[in-house]
């Protein structure tokens, strides 16, 4: 925070000072902003506005198309007249149009935090009369290897007149042929239009989307410019009549094993971790090559491990120690024992970089980067892991917890801040049946049912958390170094750390999660206490991303998702993202 208000203090002073006359090297220079801010357009609602503009009852909308900041992980936007601020997620160097109260001739101060440092600053001055533009589309332009059911997605930079959305004003052709479809808004902002073919797309066709300049804001300003996008379809027909007995929600990408053991998966492909042999992003379930029958996947962040019905152990994308560079297909873990289990974190660095797994002699082994020491559990008797992202969590056949690797925030759960590189019995005497670990958090549930969390607090607790240290923001966090029993009341079978918002499975099979973002309620509101996932379904299993995304599979087979969908994650054929379960494609 103190970072941010510096870069705005200093932005705010290079605007004062543009036309400073005073010595050279006094006047600080912005790069020029990438920024597309709109003018100030009707607020779609108000009541959760505030500043200058909310009392006008205008925002402008701040958007910014992929690849122009690509270190980039979130932006603050912040009025320097009003004080009035959003922040938003940066995904593939951009993000969409997000509100902010302003009016004409205010001063806009971005920030951009980039991967490990602060990125630059920028000055944006909200102008009258300016037209609407593409923020991106889905595909984008000369994309291959589009799916044949996938849905076309125009994102505006500001609110679109819902009257000038016609076939006439965006179309879809093959050649001089026009594809039939439907269009509509994806959101009550209308800033996100789609169009879906009525048929499938041919495969290994080139197509072409364009949108006119008849395309109008609700302020009656034409697009700035027509755009014209050429993409090429894959070849791969949609899987069909899908019966799923497992999930696994990773960083942006799903999997799932059906219930004769084949292995799909869907959403970001960018490193291989779709396992179907490209890099090209799939939104709905392809097919992992190799044809192996599968008991089990793990997605982890940018890999996928999965276990065979003959026990064997095969991962592919990047997890840094085995696999290096990108591997579209699996590849067998060699010199391993049979295996029953898996548990993969994927990623890059920061001893995220591992695997674990148990044998079928109750034998756990965990392999990859050991930066803290995070994959020496293993001796006898451990029936349960868990690989977090730069430690370890497993239990016995008694039900005793240890952990190991990183313990900045007391994830270990051995009442210390200290690094461990063997295995530490966790606090306390509970008896867990099951357990997760991931990032600086973990949690269990008792044999009782009851659910604990130690480590980085994202739930609310029976107890106050303690407030500890974390030096990757340099602010203070609630956290727990010993098991602190989760609020709530509700009687779990088991539970899955995500982030930023984490799930768990309550004997009833209902699923219920907890933390910041789409839970599934309905609402993107969050809870720091559990909240039923919304509708009536019935889960055997749930999965919870770190992403903001999670998957679950009912007990008749069927696998939904909810959550952040922005690589096809959700397994929808949508890039849309879902404040309630939405059916995967292909299944019945």
């Amino acid at each position: 925070m103190r970072a941010e208000s510096s870069l705005l203090i200093a932005a705010s002073l290079a605007l004062a000072c543009t036309d400073s006359s005073g010595p050279a090297g006094t006047v600080t220079k912005l790069p020029n902003s990438p920024f597309l801010v709109s003018s100030p357009v009707p607020d779609p609602s108000p009541s959760s506005s505030s500043g200058v503009g909310a009392q006008s009852g205008v925002v402008v909308y701040v958007s910014l198309p992929p690849g122009a900041i690509p270190t980039g992980f979130s932006a603050t936007i912040r009025d320097l007249r009003s004080g009035s601020s959003v922040t938003a997620a940066v995904v593939n160097g951009g993000f969409d149009p997000v509100a902010l109260p302003a009016i004409v001739g205010d001063t806009l101060a971005i920030v951009v935090q980039a991967a490990g440092s602060t990125g630059p600053s920028f000055l944006s001055v909200v102008a009258g009369g300016k037209r609407p533009g593409v923020v991106r589309t889905d595909p984008p332009t000369y994309k291959t290897d589009v799916p044949l059911n996938g849905i076309i997605v125009v994102v505006f930079s500001e609110p679109i007149d819902q009257a000038t959305l016609t076939g006439s004003t965006v179309q879809l052709k093959q050649g001089t042929t026009l594809v039939p479809g439907q269009l509509a808004f994806a959101d009550v902002a209308h800033l996100r239009a789609t169009f879906t073919p009525d048929l499938l797309l041919a495969g290994g066709i080139d197509y072409v989307l364009t949108v006119t300049q008849g395309v109008m804001s609700v302020t009656g300003q034409p697009l700035d410019a027509a755009i014209t996008v050429p993409f090429t379809t894959g070849t791969i027909a949609p899987a069909t009549n899908l019966v799923f007995a497992s999930v696994s929600a990773g960083e942006t990408h799903s999997c799932g094993v059906t219930t004769s053991g084949a292995a799909y998966c869907w959403g970001n492909n960018s490193f291989g971790q779709l396992g179907n042999g490209t890099t090209a992003s799939h939104r709905t379930p392809v097919a992992v090559a190799g044809g192996l029958s599968f008991s089990v996947l793990s997605a982890g962040n940018v890999s996928t491990c999965g276990v065979t019905t003959t026990g064997a152990v095969y991962c592919w994308g990047v997890n840094e120690q085995q696999l290096i560079e990108p591997y579209p297909t699996p590849v067998a873990v060699p010199g391993g024992p049979t295996f029953v289990a898996i548990s993969a974190t994927g990623g890059f660095g920061g001893g995220g970089d591992f695997a674990c797994g148990v044998t079928t002699t109750d034998v756990v082994y965990c392999w990859g980067a050991n930066v803290v020491g995070a994959f020496s559990i293993r001796g006898t008797g451990r029936v349960a892991v868990s690989a977090g992202g730069a430690h370890a969590c497993a239990i016995t056949p008694t039900g005793a917890a240890y952990c190991s690797g990183n313990n900045i925030l007391g994830q270990i759960g051995d009442g210390t801040y200290s690094n461990n590189r063997g295995a530490t019995q966790v606090s306390g005497g509970l008896a867990f049946a099951a357990i997760s670990a991931r990032n600086q958090s973990s949690c269990g549930i008792t044999t009782a049912g009851a659910l604990y969390c130690w480590g980085w607090l994202r739930v609310a607790t029976t107890t106050p958390p303690e407030l500890c240290y974390e030096p990757l923001d340099e602010s203070t966090t609630p956290c727990s170094t010993v098991p602190a029993a989760v609020a709530g009341g509700i009687t779990f079978a088991s539970v899955s750390l995500g982030f930023p918002f984490s799930c768990g499975l309550a004997l009833t099979g209902a699923a219920y999660c907890w933390g910041s973002g789409n839970l599934g309620d309905g609402t993107s509101v969050g809870s720091l206490t559990p909240v039923a996932v919304t509708g009536t379904l019935s889960f055997a299993e749930v999965s919870a991303g770190a992403d903001g995304s999670a998957c679950g599979v009912t007990t008749g087979g069927e696998a939904y998702c909810w959550g952040n969908n922005s690589y096809g994650q959700l397994g929808d054929g949508t890039t849309t993202n879902r404040l309630v379960p939405v059916k995967v494609a292909g299944q019945p």
